[in-house]
């Protein structure tokens, strides 16, 4: 029975350390921000809420609408926004970190979104303060071509970024590889960080790099 019993706690401490890293997160309503009197820019797209060392945590993730030029030479605009927030217990909400970017002028087709799916809080360092990690698309293209990809991390308001682009794929393969844009640039300020963080958002690139043409 000894050897069942080890492999049992082993089990059971590996859930423990899995559950540790990921902090409990809930969805959050645009009447939930509302209430809490907290003011963003742009369209309502995803929030989430959690606990950690800076007390009640909100990342609020925002895109303004498609803005036509005034002329056809002027092209059209749009705006992305993530506002990272934090209530230290004042029922009074402050930014901790905002991110904006954008695509202005462009002539052709703007592609400037949050990746859906690719949100997600962890604290992987297990030091109290939760990580934020999402990726979005930038980009001005008449054509099929791949967008500039982003990452962004934010832990209690640093950012660590990587910057690449999209990878288009067709019945299974890759199409032709781009050079205009590096494939992956990833910030120097990962280097500071915990280990922990670069291998979660290389894992994460790696999991929404890929555009799949036709679906």
């Amino acid at each position: 029975m000894r050897p069942l019993f080890v492999v049992s706690i082993v089990f059971l401490a590996t859930i423990f350390l899995c559950n540790a890293q990921i902090p409990q997160t809930h969805y959050v309503t645009v009447k939930d921000i509302t209430a809490k009197k907290i003011k963003y820019k742009g369209n309502f797209i995803q929030a989430l809420s959690w606990e950690d060392k800076n007390g009640e945590n909100l990342i609020i993730l925002t895109e303004t609408e498609m803005k036509e030029g005034k002329e056809e030479k002027d092209g059209r605009s749009k705006e992305l926004y993530a506002f990272h927030c934090i209530d230290k217990s004042t029922n009074t909400f402050q930014q901790l970190r905002q991110i904006y970017d954008f695509e202005k002028d462009c002539p052709f087709d703007v592609m400037v979104g949050h990746i859906a799916g690719s949100l997600s809080v962890t604290d992987l360092d297990k030091d109290g303060f939760a990580e934020i990690t999402f990726l979005y698309t930038v980009g001005c293209r008449s054509d099929v071509s791949p967008d500039v990809l982003k990452l962004m991390m934010l832990e209690n308001g640093e950012k660590y970024a990587i910057r690449g682009r999209t990878v288009l794929y067709e019945n299974g393969s890759p199409m032709k590889d781009y050079a205009e844009t590096p494939a992956k640039v990833v910030d120097a300020l990962f280097s500071k960080a915990p280990k922990a963080f670069l291998d979660y958002a290389n894992k994460q690139w790696e999991k929404f790099k890929i555009v799949k043409m036709g679906e």
